[in-house]
């Protein structure tokens, strides 16, 4: 893609548009400064080279290693802020963007693992649109960055290289953005990060300081809400005030629809475990893996939209942060003789996960509802554990590895089909109670076992089908009649007994995963409509 072409394209355009006569155009005003928030996923491609031929100089086999390629995927979420100017149709304007990232690829280098996870993405770009009533359909492009971190692990000496890098390029993307009144927006918008290929320095844990060739290109889907300061104005007028309490919002004309949305913050704690058997033979337990205290703090983008004869639509979009927690690693005679156990300490994993339901309202009263729905919810976590101490008598397994090397990172993707009850009653004209159950009849896992310092498993690819139940409540407190105050409790256990890994030169091994969160949550949220 030739990107600077159509950075330049673009960039032309808006100094184009600054120039422009000043016609009337659609009903709704874009011309403003204007703030938000976007959550969403993004996608990377990665391409890994040895120019000095340094890896393959260390590895176990004569085989070459590189080039290698990856490719990764995650959740994204943060914030956009900027100005828009508008002459008749045509909207220009500029734009900084920030996002907070879980983007992870992996791919097995032959006896290495390759590891490369972005912590950030962010961009300044021009932008140039065409609103010809209310919506508004642009472009954008200018320049982009992302914080890589960069891991390879193996080797005939069980190498372990580290690196980070502020990596630039250029971005395109485009979008659109639909009113929800005169400062509210919500927007869907897809960009393309050409970062390029850079040769990066990489150092391990003898002191070694080789290079390595990285390239990477990152698409991203994301959608968010704006919100336009001051009070509508039109061409030629002055800057608005930035102050978001000198107006009354304007309402949406009469709709038969009420859209509800708002953030959610959840703190949680949770347990994964993972049983390991002997290949096949489900009968002899050879590991178990046990991931306790997952104390994880998520940011959550929610919403509601229902329709006057009861049916509604509602998800949920989050990002989260798995900050503590501890792994037991076990494994058994006769696998292993004697009993070993080991405890690493968990930090820097991350959680993201997206819910769409689709349902109707059985039952209807004046001061209540009850309805039923069934959708779809997609769930990820990341456990990294560090360190490892040998707990039990066998002296041959994990002894004393400190607790700043990274020993494994388990991943572990759920998708699921729901079919639940929701309901709401409302106890007084301001205090409400509501709730909702859904049983996961078809649970589908899939995940990756990184043992950092054991190449030939690294990574180690697992599959499983199970069920699950998911249930919350809350009690919320309407503050106005679009502004509303929530508090509540939340409770997930997933599991998949019916799963297997292969171990390289053996026939697959069963396996059984468990998933239990728990936590409180508060929100706020705002009701458009009403």
């Amino acid at each position: 893609m030739k990107v600077p072409h159509i950075t330049a394209l673009v960039l032309s355009g808006l100094f184009c548009c600054a120039s422009a006569s000043a016609d009337e155009g659609g009903p709704h005003r874009w011309t403003g400064l204007y703030a938000g928030l976007n959550i969403g996923g993004d996608a990377d491609e990665e391409s890994w080279q040895d120019p000095s031929g340094y890896y393959d100089h260390i590895v176990v086999s004569n085989e070459k290693h590189f080039p290698s390629t990856a490719k990764g995927m995650g959740m994204a979420a943060g914030g956009q802020m900027g100005v828009n100017f508008q002459s008749g149709a045509v909207v220009y304007g500029v734009e900084g963007q920030y996002d907070w990232t879980d983007l992870k690829g992996d791919t097995p280098c032959q006896t290495y693992g390759c590891n490369l996870r972005t912590d950030g993405l962010f961009s300044v770009t021009g932008r140039l649109g065409y609103s010809p009533e209310n919506a508004l359909y642009y472009v954008k492009a200018g320049l982009a960055g992302a914080s890589d971190r960069y891991r390879i692990g193996g080797g005939k000496y069980n190498n372990v290289f580290h690196g980070d890098d502020l990596r630039l390029g250029e971005t395109v993307g485009a979008g659109i953005e639909y009113p929800l009144d005169q400062h509210w927006s919500l927007k869907g918008e897809y960009d393309y990060l050409a970062l390029g290929s850079e040769t990066k320095s990489m150092t391990d844990q003898y002191g070694h300081t080789p290079s390595l060739k990285i390239g990477q290109d990152v698409q991203m889907l994301t959608m968010g809400v704006n919100y336009r300061f001051g009070k509508p104005w039109k061409d030629g007028v002055a800057m608005p005030s930035l102050d978001i309490f000198s107006h009354t919002p304007q309402p949406l004309p009469k709709s038969d629809w009420v859209i509800e949305m708002g953030p959610r913050y959840w703190y949680s704690s949770g347990t994964f475990r993972k049983t390991l058997f002997a290949p096949g033979n489900g009968a002899q337990m050879n590991s178990r893996l046990t991931y306790s205290d997952l104390t994880t703090h998520t940011v959550e983008l929610f919403g509601r939209a229902s329709y006057k004869d009861g049916l509604f639509l509602k998800g949920n979009v989050a990002f989260g942060a798995i900050t503590g927690g501890k792994l037991q690693d076990e494994d058994f005679p006769p696998g292993i003789s004697p009993y070993s156990s080991t405890n690493s300490q968990q930090h820097g994993g991350g959680q993201r996960y997206a819910t769409l339901d689709v349902g109707d309202n059985l039952f209807t009263w004046k001061r209540g509802r009850v309805g039923l729905f069934t959708g779809y919810q997609y769930l990820k976590e990341e456990y990294n554990a560090f360190g490892c101490d040998q707990t039990a008598t066998n002296t041959n397994v994990c002894i004393k590895v400190p607790p700043s090397t990274q020993v494994i990172t388990e991943t572990q993707t759920w998708q699921s089909m729901r079919l639940g009850l929701d309901g709401a009653v409302d106890v007084t004209s301001r205090w409400r109670l509501s709730g909702e159950f859904a049983y996961l009849p078809m649970v589908y896992s899939s995940g990756a076992d990184n043992h950092w310092l054991r190449a030939n498993i690294d990574p180690l690819p697992e599959t499983a089908h199970g069920s699950g139940v998911e249930f919350e409540g809350m009690t919320s407190w309407q503050m106005t009649d679009n502004w509303s105050l929530g508090v509540g409790g939340r409770y997930w256990r997933l599991q998949s007994p019916g799963g297997h890994t292969q171990f390289p030169g053996n026939v697959p091994s069963p396996q059984d995963y468990s998933l239990r969160r728990y936590g409180a949550f508060m929100q706020a949220s705002y009701k458009f409509g009403a």
